[in-house]
C-alpha cells in the first residue's frame, strides 16, 4: 500500500479553518494592538526604550502564541501540535534576555531591515490577505504563527548577539511546520513564510550591520 504525507494529516481543512476562524475572531483584538505597538515602536525608534518595547511585546506574542494557540486551540485538533508550542516557550527567555541586556540605542538595530519587517507584516499583508479573499484583518502578529515567525526572523536578522543563527534556525523550523500543514490544506498562502524569509535574508546580508552592544 503507497502511502503520502496527506496520509498524515489528523484534520481536514475544513476542521482547521474552522479552528483558526473562531480563535482569532474570539482574539482579534490582540492583533490589532501589536499592529498598533508595531507601528508605534517604528515610528519613535530614536526614543531609547523603543527597541525594549519592541522585544518585549515579541518575548509576551511568543508566550501567548505557545500556550494559547499552540497548546490549547490547534492542540485541540493535533496533538503534536503541544509539543510545537512547548517547544515555542524557548523563544520567550531569547526575546526576554535581549530586552533586558540591550543598550537602547538608536543605531543599535539595522532600520532598514526592520522597517521592511514591519512595513510588510503590518500594511502589505492585510493588503494581500484581502487580495485572495480573506478579508480585510490586521496582521495576526502575537495570534497566529507565521507573521508572529516573520516578524520575529526580521527583527533577529537586524541586530548582531550571540546565538542568534540558532534563534534564527529555530524560528525557521517553527516556519518549515506552518509551511507543510498549509500546503497540504491546499492553502495559497503556504507561499509566503518562504519567500518572505528568502527577501529578509536578502535584506540582511545586502545591507552593513550596526553592531548591537550589551551590558556585561
Amino acid at each position: 500500500m503507497d502511502y503520502s504525507m496527506y496520509d498524515y494529516l489528523l484534520f481536514s481543512s475544513e476542521v482547521y479553518w474552522r479552528m483558526v476562524f473562531t480563535y482569532s475572531s474570539d482574539f482579534l483584538w490582540l492583533a490589532a494592538l501589536v499592529n498598533v505597538i508595531l507601528i508605534g515602536t517604528l515610528t519613535a525608534f530614536k526614543n531609547r526604550y523603543a527597541s525594549r518595547v519592541l522585544l518585549w511585546t515579541l518575548a509576551l506574542c511568543w508566550t501567548w502564541l505557545a500556550w494559547r494557540y499552540y497548546i490549547i486551540e490547534y492542540g485541540s485538533i493535533n496533538w503534536f501540535a503541544r509539543y510545537i508550542g512547548a517547544f515555542c516557550l524557548l523563544l520567550t527567555p531569547v526575546f526576554i534576555a535581549l530586552a533586558i541586556r540591550a543598550k537602547s540605542q538608536f543605531d543599535a538595530i539595522e532600520l532598514a531591515l526592520l522597517s521592511s519587517t514591519i512595513v510588510y507584516i503590518v500594511l502589505v499583508r492585510p493588503l494581500l490577505l484581502k487580495t485572495l479573499g480573506y478579508g480585510l484583518q490586521p496582521s495576526g502578529v502575537g495570534l497566529l504563527p507565521v507573521p508572529t515567525i516573520l516578524t520575529s526572523i526580521g527583527l533577529l536578522l537586524s541586530i548582531r548577539f550571540s546565538y542568534r543563527w540558532l534563534a534564527v534556525t529555530i524560528l525557521s523550523g517553527i516556519l518549515l511546520t506552518e509551511v507543510i500543514t498549509l500546503f497540504m490544506i491546499q492553502d495559497s498562502m503556504w507561499q509566503e513564510g518562504p519567500v518572505i524569509l528568502a527577501a529578509l535574508l536578502m535584506i540582511a546580508y545586502s545591507g552593513k550591520y550596526r553592531s548591537l552592544n550589551y551590558q556585561r
